[in-house]
């Protein structure tokens, strides 16, 4: 089936509107770190040169003063690094590290090493950088040659590297395992997630490992969740990191714990309820997190390296250590806005001060001073007349909440178009399940303001299993996924009528990843809940999730069951085991190749509702993963899903 002719010139003028007058400026800033006296930051962002190609990630530096920017050359995905006296940038570009001098350009490549470079960090002295290498297994890059997996196969490697730039050499650490992600922990030691292989399924049970660069490593901390954000204080006192349930390597908000080295003992850190999502060291250890609806900045008290002694090199760190004491922290700043990108972060200044990328549902990314009298100094506006034209026809957002079925309080963001309603009322499922829907810009998909400037009103839901809520919140989800959740979000759905925003036989579900599965999930459980769907990426038969995706622990720990169980969850909740029930009109959305969730469930999906005659549409496009990322494809989808619900949820 082919799009409608009307849904492909509105998307294209609201894609043209948000891009099209930013050419060969910075956009959209990615990363960001600033240097260690304050006056300025270095800052990765986005320059497009035309809105249907992937933009370009640049270098700038940027004076946190005057705001003045100055082009330093390409970007990467990595987060550059100021090293401690200031005076070079660390960069991760195209795979390979370089140094670049701030007041010159002047540029030094790194030492050829085996792989890519995914990550750097500078050593306290200033001299040495740490550099995380990834060597894919073969056959899963570029090339003809072919991928083989199995018993015996070659898996790739994940290895740490130090470049000492006094020399220009590059040293290989002796590491037994895969690092995932590591940190300087003083001068001689690293901090590092630590798994067994270097496939995606074995980070899951990663453990937190003290690895000295003389030789030899022990394992720190051992959990039964997942361990990440490993940061050493820069004396080598402590390590702190975060300890949370994660659906996805990278997507981490949980409990910040410290290691002492040295006695192996682990102390909590109160963060007032606080999920954290990023930790730094400068003067003292600070955290940013989420605590619904808010974004919040603390720093942890008695943490600061001036008041604490140096260790003895050598650890003695029990396998498991326990848990014993909990640290208190000052919180410095919170605000129901948002401070980073993809999930809150920040780089601190001197004096409780920080620069962060800020943006809310109704202001475009700016990149901010806070703690200063006066309150925030926006530094750089990267916005231009198209956001504005953007956020003029976005209606409005307000945070709700509800009472779910069991009585648990449950809260989202409704995103409504001007005028009086009722409205159709689009249900929004973020994926995850551990990830949460925050006040951001776009709310941080152009879905949701494209179907508010056509009529649509959005409700994004942040169910039990969502971020910002404490370990409780998420455990709730743990063996229950497509149980109490889909309560929560029908309970939405209820009060959204009740509250005359939008009424029954208007309503439509979409959503990415585990919001793909939900929305799969929802419209065979409830069949005359719903006029339409549209699910990306998603999860519709669990046993093909296992045995097929490269992240299969994940089922088996979410679900709570393994896939040889007859009857078991992996068939109960799998939307395929419903697909006979629906009605409702769905629209699939798969990438060719991605690895997270294999696009074959999206084909079995919909081979089932064409056989039981429901309208059905499915879109696979090639050279896409998990997340699209072509421009094109983009226009393409964003065009579909508004045809599609104009279709069979119309807003006259």
């Amino acid at each position: 089936m082919g799009t409608d002719s009307t849904s492909r010139r509105t998307v294209e003028e609201h894609f043209t509107a948000l891009y099209g007058s930013s050419f060969g400026r910075l956009g959209q800033v990615l990363a960001v770190d600033a240097a260690p006296d304050g006056r300025r930051a270095a800052v990765i962002g986005e320059v497009r040169s035309a809105w249907r190609d992937r933009p370009d990630a640049v270098l700038h530096l940027v004076d946190l003063d005057t705001g003045a920017t100055t082009r330093l050359g390409s970007g990467g995905d990595a987060c550059p690094q100021w090293s401690p006296d200031g005076a070079r940038l660390a960069v991760a570009t195209a795979g390979a590290a370089r140094l670049v001098d701030p007041d010159t350009g002047a540029d030094t490549p790194a030492p050829s090493v085996p792989g890519t470079v995914e990550y750097l960090r500078w050593a306290p002295d200033a001299r040495r950088l740490l550099l995380g290498v990834h060597r894919p297994a073969p056959g899963t890059g570029s090339g003809d040659e072919p991928a083989v997996t199995g018993t015996g196969a070659d898996e790739g490697e994940r290895g740490l590297w130090i470049w000492d730039t006094a020399t220009g050499s590059v040293q290989r650490l002796t590491v037994t395992g895969a690092v995932w992600e590591a940190d300087w922990c003083g001068t001689d030691r690293i901090a590092a997630v630590v798994s067994d292989r270097p496939t995606e399924n074995s980070w899951y049970t990663a453990t937190l490992t003290l690895i000295e660069v003389a030789g030899g490593q022990q394992v720190g901390y051992r959990s039964d969740r997942q361990v990440a954000l490993p940061a050493g204080a820069p004396d080598g006192s402590a390590v702190a990191f975060v300890e949370s349930w994660c659906s996805d390597r990278g997507v981490v908000a949980g409990q910040p714990k410290l290691l002492d080295p040295t006695t192996g003992q682990v102390s909590d850190v109160d963060t007032h309820s606080v999920d954290v999502t990023d930790l730094c060291w400068r003067d003292a250890l600070w955290y940013t997190g989420i605590r619904e609806p808010e974004t919040v900045v603390g720093v942890v008290s008695g943490t600061g390296v001036e008041h604490v002694p140096a260790r003895p090199a050598a650890p003695t760190v029990a396998a498991t250590a326990p848990v014993v004491g909990r640290r208190s922290s000052d919180e410095i700043w919170s605000g129901t806005d948002t401070i980073g990108q993809f999930l809150p972060a920040l780089a601190p200044l001197p004096g409780r001060r920080f620069v962060a990328v800020h943006s809310s549902y109704a202001q475009p990314p700016q990149l901010v001073v806070f703690g200063e009298d006066g309150g925030p100094r926006t530094v750089l506006a990267a916005g231009h007349d198209g956001d504005h034209r953007v956020r003029d026809r976005a209606g409005t957002l307000s945070y709700v909440d509800w009472t779910a079925p069991d009585g648990l309080r449950i809260g989202g963001f409704l995103a409504q178009p001007d005028g009086p309603g009722p409205h159709p009322l689009v249900l929004h499922v973020h994926g995850g399940p551990v990830l949460a829907f925050r006040n951001r810009w776009q709310l941080s998909l152009p879905v949701v303001p494209l179907l508010v400037a056509n009529g649509y009103a959005v409700l994004s839901v942040n169910p039990r299993g969502s971020t910002g809520r404490g370990r409780t919140y998420v455990d709730r989800v743990v063996g229950d996924m497509g149980g109490a959740d889909a309560g929560d979000l029908l309970a939405g759905i209820d009060a959204m009528i009740d509250r005359g925003v939008t009424e029954p036989g208007r309503i439509g579900v979409t959503g990415h990843s585990y919001g793909g599965f939900m929305s799969c999930w929802l419209v065979g459980a409830h069949p005359d809940r719903f006029a339409a769907a549209v699910a990306a990426s998603s999860v519709t038969d669990w046993y093909v999730q296992h045995f097929a995706s490269e992240i299969g622990w994940f089922d088996v720990a979410f679900l709570g069951a393994t896939p040889d169980m007859p009857g078991g969850p992996h068939f109960t909740r799998s939307p395929l085991s419903l697909a006979h029930r629906v009605r409702t009109p769905t629209l699939l959305f798969a990438g060719a190749d991605d690895t997270g969730v294999p696009p074959v469930q999206s084909t079995e999906f919909a081979t089932a509702l064409t056989e039981s005659g429901t309208p059905v549409e499915h879109v696979r496009y090639p050279n896409e993963g998990h997340v699209t990322r072509g421009q094109r494809a983009i226009l393409d989808q964003h065009t579909r899903l508004l045809d599609w619900f104009t279709r069979y949820l119309p807003t006259g």
